[in-house]
């Protein structure tokens, strides 16, 4: 059976950050799928747990932020200013780790993607 290329499926999704579900006007995050290069860059910093399960390091998460995160919607200032530039140094730490973490989420291939491609 040949090999088949994978049609691109990169489309951005808009995330919520669990701190902000059912809020009236929730900040959200535009997260971009990684294609196959960029998943290989992020997980140049994984390491394995004692479960077996893939860990990313604190690297791994900032290559994934830097591909994947690109974008937001109803983010503030201190000043209360609304839509102000994405600066990820300006995030928290926690709510970087969770972007990162979902960006990894929407860009694995299912086993059913794989075998339908």
């Amino acid at each position: 059976m040949a090999i088949k290329a994978r049609k691109s499926k990169i489309l951005p999704i808009m995330y919520i950050p669990q701190e902000e579900e059912g809020s009236d006007n929730p900040t959200q995050f535009k997260l971009k799928p990684l294609d196959g290069l960029e998943y290989m860059d992020v997980l140049l910093h994984a390491k394995v747990n004692s479960e077996g399960e893939v860990e990313l390091e604190p690297a791994g998460l900032k290559v994934a932020l830097k591909f994947g995160l690109i974008g937001s919607k109803n983010l503030t200032d201190e000043l209360g200013n609304v839509d102000v530039e994405l600066i990820p140094t300006e995030l928290d730490s926690v709510l970087l780790i969770e972007l990162a973490k979902k960006i990894m989420e929407i860009s694995n291939v299912s086993d059913e993607e794989r075998k339908n491609s």
